[in-house]
């Protein structure tokens, strides 16, 4: 027996060995291997996904936990053995605009499965119902897709989920009641879809943790729902850019956390509601809606936050209150097309902080001077700049104001007209030679200023950015064109450059910003009031060496698949080498233990029920017998046959 225990105890040992040339669960690296065949852009190399390290994938024990492959061209579609992956966690796809088709409904089977992030990519068809069953969902973004259809009733099970992005698709219907369920949902954006219908009462409720309502740019209908009133953590509401009809409810003023409030290009009608319990507010938008006729609030004094006032075609009268400028942290107040009328006069005494003051399409029809050189004062469209106005021939002027101010950009190196750089390459300031950086915008949904020259801002939002996506100093750039786009949506585009020395991103290094970015890891400081964002890489071209998915197995790996197989091999040798040897060994053994050699047949199937045929019988001599039978004795009898007893 020993010589099969050490045959056993080898092949244990070679298990043990094969066991660390393959790590993975066997479904699992089929999955795999089957989109590294599909997805053009895939470009792991080694034996086996969990100890092969390969981009974006990392395991729990055997099975693949995350499969975080942000910002990586891929292109392809998802496949349904993706529901094979029943130890994942964690699946990110963001960024990758070739990944196309339906999304299938096989994701359902990832019972593991907390956060799916597919945001920027191009799925279509419609959200599978069965992603209702994913009870350990926390995080569900899609933005920014062409998915259509209406949003499943059944994602209303999702009792763990926190962050609900369908944004920016063509999603349709109503919004099911049942979203009302979604306790622990702190963000809703919905917005820039077709939606259609009432907003349903049951999806606000005091049980809810909402922060972010986001609804804008759709086609709902109906009255705005006065269960919004029950949201106690709301602290963003867009409902602007939809048909919406009826009064502002007045019990909106309960929100004592609300900090940003569109109800912007509806069809509201009714008066407008006193807001002064909005103690948070610090932007504020009504505009073009058809509110009764009044004077300009006389609330808006106890607003101490509001940084932007917007009342647009909302039929405001009477002449224009000086004193709400005293508010001290007011940066622009937008009045246009509106009934305000008389003579513009503005205390040189109140507070002077705001940068924009817009009445254009009034009916003002003077100004008493002076003015406050500090702010810009637009009055175009009104009396007061008809022609033959003293005002029309002053520059700036109220008639003529000066440009827009310029937006903050990020002070830069000046590396001078020398340095020519190669396509979708850029000159790095910091060290003044070409690489290639990772590019894309901030869209901030909600942003609660106005002013895009606060310097102070805008570099605490860089110090924040180099922190938490733990760059070198001096990586990130805030470029040209930040701007208000015509959704009220605020836009920086940024630059964020590899480290000095190298002129691209590692592959590893791209997925790990794409997934920061894409999953909400990063959130700019509070205080800031950026609110709630997304990002959007560039397209235009990848972010890394182009050349690195063509290289084929790294020298490292070939050396260490060689290393591997060679080990496999001897191993293998010395183990058969080794049975051989034991199986010569047994065969000796046993001719020992019968000394007859007789051979029944029964080994190879070819008794025939003879007596057996005797090989090298051996002779005992009579002594030899008498000695072994203790002379003939009866105590060593052991039968009796025909010719005599036997011993």
């Amino acid at each position: 027996m020993d010589g099969y225990s050490n045959i056993l105890l080898l092949i244990i040992a070679l298990l043990c060995f094969r066991s660390t040339l393959g790590q993975t669960d066997p479904k699992d690296v089929t999955t795999l291997r089957l989109l590294q065949r599909q997805w053009k852009g895939v470009t792991w190399t080694g034996v086996d996904p969990c100890a092969s390290n390969w981009v974006g994938v990392t395991c729990s024990g055997s099975r693949v936990a995350n499969l975080l492959l942000s910002t990586m061209g891929l292109q392809g579609g998802l496949p349904p053995e993706m529901g094979y992956l029943t130890g994942l966690q964690r699946l990110d796809l963001s960024y990758n605009k070739g990944l196309n088709g339906p999304i299938p409904f096989n994701l359902g089977k990832l019972k593991s499965l907390r956060e799916l992030v597919l945001i920027g990519c191009s799925f279509s068809g419609s959200i599978p119902a069965e992603l209702g069953s994913l009870q350990q969902l926390s995080i569900l973004d899609l933005n920014s897709n062409k998915l259509g259809g209406e949003i499943p009733p059944e994602l209303g099970n999702l009792s763990k989920l926190y962050w609900f992005d369908v944004a920016n698709n063509q999603l349709t219907g109503t919004l099911p009641a049942q979203l009302g369920k979604l306790v622990r949902a702190g963000h809703f954006h919905f917005n820039k879809n077709q939606m259609s219908g009432s907003i349903p009462p049951e999806i606000f409720h005091e049980s809810m943790a909402l922060q972010h309502v986001l609804l804008d740019h759709n086609r709902l209908t109906g009255e705005i729902p006065s269960t919004v009133s029950l949201l106690k953590d709301l602290t963003v509401l867009r409902l602007d850019g939809n048909g919406l009809e009826g009064s502002l409810p007045s019990n909106i003023s309960n929100l004592k956390k609300l900090g940003e409030m569109h109800v912007s290009n509806n069809k509201l009608t009714g008066s407008i509601p006193d807001l002064s319990g909005l103690t948070n507010l610090q932007y504020l938008d009504l505009s073009n809606n058809s509110f009764d006729v009044s004077n300009f609030p006389d609330w808006f004094s106890s607003l101490q936050l509001v940084t932007t006032i917007v009342m647009e075609g909302v039929n405001l009268n009477g002449q224009f209150p000086s004193e709400s400028l005293s508010l001290p942290q007011l940066e622009a107040m937008k009045l246009a097309r509106n009934s305000i009328n008389g003579t513009l006069s503005i205390d040189s005494q109140v507070n002077q902080t705001p940068q924009l003051i817009d009445l254009e399409d009034n009916k003002i029809i003077g100004v008493i001077e002076p003015l406050p050189k500090t702010v810009t004062i637009k009055l175009m469209g009104n009396p007061a700049c008809a022609e033959g106005s003293s005002l029309l021939n002053e520059v700036p002027s109220p008639c003529n104001p000066a440009q827009n101010i310029t937006p903050y950009v990020t002070p830069m190196n000046d590396c001078g007209k020398d340095i020519k750089c190669g396509k979708q390459m850029q000159v790095d300031p910091r060290i003044c030679k070409c690489a290639m950086p990772f590019e894309g915008m901030f869209v901030f949904r909600a942003p609660s200023f106005n002013n895009l020259d606060n310097a102070s801002r805008f570099q605490s939002l860089e110090k924040s950015l180099l922190q938490n996506l733990t760059l070198t100093e001096g990586s990130i750039y805030i470029l040209c064109c930040m701007s208000f786009d015509s959704d009220n949506y605020l836009n920086v585009r940024v630059w964020i450059f590899p480290p000095p020395g190298t002129k691209y991103f590692q592959r590893p290094d791209i997925a790990k910003l794409g997934n920061i970015l894409s999953s909400q890891t990063y959130k700019p400081p509070k205080e800031l009031g950026f609110g709630p964002y997304y990002f959007s890489p560039s397209w235009d071209h990848d972010f890394f060496e182009v050349s690195e998915g063509s290289k084929g197995l790294s020298t490292r790996a070939v050396i260490g698949i060689a290393a591997a197989g060679a080990a496999m091999g001897l191993l293998i040798l010395a183990l058969g080498f080794y049975a051989f040897k034991q199986k010569k060994k047994l065969a000796k053994s046993r001719k020992t233990s019968r000394p007859f050699g007789a051979s029944w047949g029964f080994a190879s199937g070819e008794y025939s029920g003879d007596v057996p045929k005797l090989k090298g019988a051996r002779y005992f001599s009579f002594e030899e017998l008498k000695q072994a039978t203790n002379n003939f004795s009866s105590a060593n009898e052991i039968g009796c046959g025909g010719y005599g007893r036997v011993n």
